[in-house]
């Protein structure tokens, strides 16, 4: 399994082809914009947003409640248990 972090819109919209149906991915500063809107076409139990980056940025009651809340600590776990991690800038 792959974690896949995406800090920006537009990384998301180049690189989520590369995101298979077992990956997890993590959204952070701004890539947590990639939550409005339902632009994602990924299955929800696979997607994380940063808490503290949807908090900075008065988001947190714009995001689906299905989506994963994760703080530092549930970030370095997701890294721990991927096999790999490619982040998107």
């Amino acid at each position: 399994m792959i974690l896949h972090t995406f800090n920006s819109l537009s990384a998301f919209q180049v690189s989520s082809a590369f995101v298979l149906e077992n990956d997890q991915v993590l959204f952070l500063e701004d890539g947590i914009y990639c939550l409005l809107g339902g632009v994602l076409n990924l299955a929800n139990n696979n997607i994380h947003v940063l808490q503290a980056d949807m908090e900075a940025r008065g988001l947190s009651d714009r995001i689906d409640p299905e989506i994963h809340r994760v703080n530092y600590e549930a970030f370095v776990q997701l890294c721990c248990d991927a096999d790999s991690i490619s982040n998107w800038f």
